[in-house]
């Protein structure tokens, strides 16, 4: 599985308000530095395509000046030392999230998996619109349990589970001639790239539509695949949209706004003899996309969107071995929060969707079971679970408040644990984290001891299996005095961070409020349930 560099797919801004003795780190390369040092970066690596085989809340996003919330705890309540606990659930108010959309029962459904970019993807001669096969089909077809449209009963499946090659040079032998002047059509209109991928995905579509008798598609779509689907139903190809044919749409690390690094180049840089030039390239870029696709590409048109139930899924390690990003953006805009291969801000949309984040690097999306089982859920289950870390009361903020250095700040990471993923598959592996070290955390501002400052963190958003009914949730504060990834920097501290204490907790399945409490901080948990 091998793809160019350019294949890295893919926050808001640190307020600059930051109290006079810290510095804002921002890392300054000349021009010539970054001609020398980008052409080393284009080699070839491995991504979306497996052939063998500035938003959620910081990025370097400070919340707003905190305010402290009233309190709801009493005095005895702030002094508890005991081990970490969890109360029975306070009533919540009867306003709830937007629920998902409502799926008719007992409809056959096949979900079909779309691939990501190959750098020789688009030179490759064979008949495109085909079956596919690849690790990430395969991890598909063992965690959801499916058939595949080779195996399946055809009447009793309810689902099943198929995979497309859009890349190719050949009509395949379900095409009509109107079919295969389609494409060609839209060949000579864009060059071939997204819009003609979309059209031999829907194509596809359709005709597994009449072979199976099924009324309904489900996408799961990995790196450009996203962008792909995107096109399909922003252009409604096929009348897919429009005839309500797309039941689920999951987005795992989606190019669904496009490309940082391809963005970054000009196109009349030299620069552009390392890259593969082709129609994918091209239309990965942040401008293609506007002006093509949507002017406002965060934004989900809900007249084409509203049948659809959506997901998505994003990872945020790029320091691994494999990591591309942690080169290149030095050289533009310092560290942004990314998988090694895309912006973390560019693999999801600005919306009411769940929301899976994963500490994995997008080269290893094909073996990390923590996507397939999510997305299993996503497909079956019933149930869409959020919980929201709503305040925390620090009884150290360790900082030492001085008149050049006003304020403590803290940031909490998650871990969230599935019993039933370890009863079923023996895997006690996070289902969602949301970690110091991925620099996407909020940062609260803290002035004093003892306070209670208003979070309304996200902590899960997603659905779980339907006989779940508890999730264990570990929580860890830390207060930060020099970060890069953060943008801090206190010139008399020499420390990096402070923890502030963990929490390990296990949270029931059923709306309302939950305190938690440890020896060194406490808070309240809120948690909505949405049945479908």
């Amino acid at each position: 599985m091998s793809f160019y560099i350019l294949n890295i797919l893919q926050n808001s801004s640190e307020s600059e308000t930051l109290v006079p003795n810290k510095a804002r780190l921002k890392p300054s390369f000349p021009n010539f530095a970054r001609s020398l040092l980008i052409p080393l970066l284009f080699i070839v690596v491995g991504c979306g395509s497996d052939s063998s085989k500035k938003e959620l809340p910081h990025e370097t996003q400070t919340i707003e000046e905190t305010t402290t919330i009233k309190e709801v705890v009493t005095q005895d309540e702030q002094n508890r030392t005991e081990s970490p606990t969890v109360t029975a659930p306070i009533p919540l108010p009867t306003a709830t999230p937007t629920p998902p959309v409502v799926i008719e029962k007992n409809q056959k459904t096949v979900t079909i998996y779309i691939h990501g970019y190959d750098e020789k993807g688009y030179k490759k001669e064979h008949d495109y619109g085909l079956q596919y096969y690849d690790t990430f089909k395969n991890n598909l077809i063992k965690y959801t349990e499916l058939p595949t449209i080779d195996n399946y009963n055809g009447e009793e499946f309810s689902n099943l589970i198929t995979a497309v090659d859009y890349y190719g040079d050949t009509p395949p032998s379900y095409y009509g001639e109107q079919d295969t002047e389609d494409i060609e059509q839209i060949d000579k209109r864009y060059g071939g790239g997204i819009p003609k991928y979309a059209h031999i995905v829907a194509k596809f579509a359709k005709n597994v539509l009449k072979e199976t008798n099924a009324s309904k598609i489900n996408i799961i779509s990995a790196s450009m695949g996203s962008l792909v689907t995107r096109w399909l139903i922003e252009k409604d190809v096929e009348g897919l949209v429009s005839q309500k044919r797309i039941a689920k749409w999951m987005s795992v690390e989606g190019v669904v706004h496009g490309n940082y690094a391809l963005s970054q180049v000009d196109d009349n840089s030299f620069l552009n003899i390392f890259i593969e030039n082709s129609a994918d390239t091209d239309q990965m870029k942040y401008q293609w996309i506007e002006d093509n696709l949507n002017p406002t590409p965060r934004v989900l048109n809900p007249i084409l969107y509203k049948d659809i139930e959506l997901s998505q899924i994003s990872l945020t390690n790029g320091k691994d071995k494999g990591s591309l990003l942690k080169y290149v953006l030095p050289l533009y805009d310092g560290f942004l929060p990314n998988d090694g291969v895309q912006l973390f801000r560019d693999t999801y949309f600005d919306a009411n969707l769940t929301h899976t984040v994963l500490h994995d690097s997008h080269l290893n999306i094909n073996n990390n079971s923590a996507t397939f089982l999510t997305i299993n859920n996503f497909l079956k289950a019933k149930k869409r679970i959020q919980i929201t870390l709503l305040n925390a009361r620090l009884r150290d903020i360790h900082e030492e408040i001085t008149d050049t250095n006003q304020e403590a700040e803290v940031i909490f990471e998650s871990r969230v644990f599935s019993p039933k993923n370890r009863e079923r598959w023996d895997k006690d592996i996070a289902i969602d984290e949301r970690l110091y070290k991925s620099g996407i955390l909020s940062i609260y501002h803290y002035k004093e001891q003892n306070s209670l400052y208003a979070l309304n963190q996200i902590l899960f958003d997603g659905f779980v299996d339907n006989s779940e009914s508890k999730l264990t949730i570990l929580l860890e504060g830390f207060e930060i005095d020099n970060s890069t990834i953060y943008s801090i920097k206190e010139r008399d501290s020499n420390s990096s961070i402070d923890s502030i204490g963990a929490i390990q907790t296990t949270i029931e399945l059923k709306n309302g409020v939950y305190e938690i409490s440890s020896d060194e901080w406490s808070g309240y948990i809120k948690v909505e349930v949405i049945e479908i």
